[in-house]
């Protein structure tokens, strides 16, 4: 196979995504002591928008074939924002009520909402998952603020985005927090594809 500029550009833009494939984490290894939700919430954003950043359709398709149940949509519209697209309550302990994952239709986006779970443990995991990529990619931060919201008082919002250097086409991972106990949501990840 003959090697183009072509083709270079086009490994630019789909290598990242299949090493993301290929990543293998162990969130529980890291863990001891953590607060269980912050647990269970980098173990799905992990396991669900991280590890499927290839394919968020098989993913949706997987989750209707195991017959997990969605949210109807005027429910799930409050976690799509005006999108179309699918949010399904996510059991953790036989339980349902704290965690949603949301997928968007016809975008590479994946979202996961939790109702309670302690910022600085969250942050943490969140940081030691996407600060470092695997190489040949590098991680970069991308934005880290603080606002004040009406709807969960101060929240504070981390992004990284991993791509191959000067690659145009990143892995965008985000992460909002907010501590307060009076918070509608108190941690929201989202992993997307992005062109800058």
């Amino acid at each position: 196979m003959r090697v183009t500029k072509q083709s270079i550009k086009n490994m630019k833009r789909v290598v990242p995504i299949a090493i993301l494939g290929m990543l293998t984490f162990n969130i529980t290894g890291h863990t001891e002591g953590i607060d269980n939700k912050a647990n269970a919430f980098a173990n799905l954003y992990l396991k669900l928008c991280m590890k499927n950043i290839n394919d968020f359709e098989s993913l949706r398709t997987q989750l209707t074939n195991n017959k997990l149940s969605k949210f109807p949509p005027e429910q799930a519209a409050l976690f799509l924002r005006g999108q179309q697209g699918d949010a399904w309550p996510i059991p953790h302990q036989g339980k349902l009520g704290n965690f949603v994952l949301v997928l968007p239709s016809d975008k590479r986006f994946c979202a996961i909402h939790a109702r309670r779970a302690d910022q600085t443990e969250v942050e943490q995991q969140f940081t030691r998952l996407v600060s470092k990529a695997p190489p040949p990619l590098v991680s970069e931060l991308k934005k880290e603020e603080e606002v004040e919201t009406s709807k969960n008082g101060r929240t504070h919002t981390i992004s990284y985005a991993w791509s191959l250097p000067q690659a145009n086409r990143k892995i965008l991972f985000t992460l909002t927090t907010a501590s307060s106990e009076n918070a509608s949501l108190q941690a929201l990840g989202s992993t997307a594809i992005i062109t800058e």
